[in-house]
């Protein structure tokens, strides 16, 4: 019977997602449900999310929604990962 092994995790677990005024929220909603929810079935090391924000103003997101971040300019420095969550039209 195999054994159950816990996967590894990059050494830097510290997860960004970049909010923006127009913010996308379906792509953005992906990233904070993969990396921001408690994930208890894969351990206690799951990773930390925070969402940042480049711009000094109330974030307008598609559909109506107002944004604010949650993080800082120091948690994007320190993040091991950065997610801009864009759509990508392929119209021309």
């Amino acid at each position: 019977m195999p054994k159950n092994e816990i996967p590894s995790f990059p050494a830097n677990r510290r997860v960004v997602s970049l909010v923006y005024d127009g913010l996308c929220t379906f792509e953005f909603g992906i990233t904070a449900e993969v990396f921001g929810m408690d994930r208890p079935e894969a351990g206690p090391n799951w990773y930390q999310f925070k969402s940042v924000s480049l711009e000094d103003q109330v974030l307008h997101a598609c559909g109506g929604l107002a944004v604010s971040a949650t993080g800082t300019l120091t948690d994007l420095h320190q993040a091991g990962t950065v997610i801009v969550p864009v759509l990508i039209s392929t119209e021309s």
